[in-house]
Order: C-alpha cells, then structure tokens, then sequence
C-alpha cells in the first residue's frame, strides 16, 4: 500500500435500493431500542439510491440528503464512488410465496443484474444482499445458485445465512436471508451474529403505545388502516405473548389488529414491531409508511450484521496495510 490513507477512505460504503434506511442508519449510527443502545459502526455512507420517492423522503429527513431518488439502469456504474462495500436489498415479490414464480423473466429479476452490473464495475471488497427465505428452497429453479455463481464468476467467495430477527432481541418472528460475497484474495469469513437467550414479545414492544393514538409527540401513532377485520383478509389479532408474526406491507392486506384493540395496528406500533427507534419518522401517508416500515430489514437485526462486516473489514484492512 502506497501513501497513508485518510481516516473516511475506510470502511466506504454504496447503498443501493436503500429503501429509506435499514442499511444505512444501522451501518452509520448509533440508536436506542427497547432499553438497550446500540453504539455507532465505523462506516462511511458515500452514495445511496432508490427509485421510491416517499422513501427518498423519509432517508433525506432522518439521515441526509446524499440519497439519489434515481432508478438504478439509468445510473452509470463508473461514476459511481470507489467503494469497500456494496449493500442491497432486491425486491423479493418475484422470489415470495405470495407471487407468481415468474423471476427471470420479471423487472425485479432484471434489478439482480443491475447489481451485477454495479459490483462488477467498483470491486468492492465485500458485498451483501438480502431476501426472503424462500430463495432458499427454489431448488427447482436453481434461484439461489445461479445468484451466488454469477457473483464467483467475478472472484467472490460468496456465502448465505438464514437469521431469524427474533434472535436478535427484534420482536418480530421474521426470516430473511442474507448473501454475502468476499473477494477471493482476502482469508475472510462472515460470523453469524450471536443468538440472545431471550425474545421479546409483543406486549413488551408496543403496550405503553396503547389508547395514545391521539398522542402527537408520538410519532406517526395516529396512522392506521381503517379496514375492518375481514375472514377474506386473515386478519386476527397477534399474540401479546410472542414475539409479533412477519406482517406484509400491503395497507389493507394482511396487517393484524391489536391485541386489545378493535382495529389494525398503527404505524408506529409496526415501526416498534420492527426494531425502529421512536425518533425515526416516517414521510408519508399511512399506506406508503406500513410499506416503508414492512419492506426494511429490522434494523436491530441490521445492526448484528454490521458488527460482524465491521469487524470482516478491519481483517481486511490489516491485510491490506501489509
């Protein structure tokens, strides 16, 4: 290694589909979350991305304005800044249960090779995606597979891991996998975050948000669908006594209703659900936050994972000064 490198020249991070915040917050700050805080990581947030302007709006007000309300195949990859890590989430409809199988012939299969495209062009150091479980069990369609040997076409040691968030103290029974891709050269590898002993559940999470609804110094407590509990929309209360059940982001799909209560459970008691801090807000309607908040990793959950790439990097870092 030539010349000394300055202190933001490590640790350089790009966000792609950034989805308004669960990569970067939790990359970048420190947060409070049910009686436990969670200190600052060492990463530096040069560049994000997304195509959703309301979810542009909620990044550009809880982190800063560096955030390009863009859609990616307009994006030349080579002006892009030189990066260590490249973060992504790709959009999981084509790959859930819940949609037609139809990935490689889908728009959202095409955002997978914009990907490409991208950790193609900048080399970054290491890469990491994230999806539902389900991409797991494909094995007809070889999904995972061909997802992983692409990235080792291009010199990637490349690995996936099934976390559930509930291990993680998130109250929040929700699995995703996370693919995460090592250049080659460097002799080093993801540690699964250590499991916590106990899971928080849904009374612990949201029972002192309950009858405030009208409180305005709680933030976005008074959005909620009016829907009426239907048997044609599975709705049905959660279990204060578990940990909270994966609930969809669709407004008027799917989102279960209080545990005391005769309606659907508010923004912020989802936001909660899901590991956010009080003092994130939300920029939009009630119907764009429940997708802003249900599409994001837990960002609690986030956070693990970026304790262990952190450490990965300072491995590397090493390496790289020898």
């Amino acid at each position: 290694m030539t010349g000394k490198k300055k202190k933001n020249d490590f640790n350089r991070v790009i966000s792609l589909f950034s989805w308004c915040w669960w990569k970067d917050l939790w990359f970048l700050w420190w947060f409070d979350f049910l009686w436990k805080k969670y200190k600052k990581n060492n990463f530096n947030i040069l560049w994000a991305s997304d195509i959703i302007q309301n979810c542009c709006d909620s990044y550009k007000y809880n982190i800063w304005d560096h955030v390009i309300c863009s859609d990616i195949k307009e994006i030349d990859a080579k002006k892009l800044p030189d990066t260590d890590i490249v973060i992504w989430w790709f959009p999981c409809q084509d790959f859930s249960l819940a949609w037609k199988r139809l990935w490689t012939n889908s728009d959202r299969w095409n955002l997978f090779l914009e990907m490409l495209r991208v950790v193609k062009e900048k080399t970054p150091k290491i890469f990491i995606a994230e999806n539902v479980k389900w991409i797991i069990s494909l094995n007809k369609w070889k999904t995972l597979e061909y997802i992983k040997n692409e990235f080792s076409l291009l010199w990637y040691k490349v690995e996936h891991y099934l976390l559930n968030a509930s291990n993680y103290w998130v109250p929040q029974n929700r699995e995703r996998v996370f693919i995460i891709g090592v250049q080659e050269e460097y002799n080093v590898s993801f540690n699964i975050p250590e499991f916590h002993n106990e899971k928080v559940n849904s009374f612990n999470a949201i029972n002192e948000l309950w009858w405030k609804e009208d409180d305005e110094k709680i933030y976005n407590h008074n959005q909620y669908s009016k829907a009426k509990k239907s048997k044609w929309q599975w709705n049905k209360p959660i279990n204060k006594d578990k940990p909270a059940p994966t609930i969809r982001a669709e407004h008027h799909w799917n989102i279960e209703f209080h545990y005391n209560e005769t309606r659907r459970l508010t923004v912020r008691e989802c936001a909660r659900l899901q590991s956010f801090p009080d003092n994130f807000i939300f920029q939009s309607s009630a119907s764009a936050n429940y997708k802003q908040v249900w599409n994001a990793v837990p960002p609690v959950l986030a956070w693990h994972i970026a304790q262990e790439i952190e450490l990965m990097l300072n491995k590397i870092n090493v390496m790289d000064s020898k």
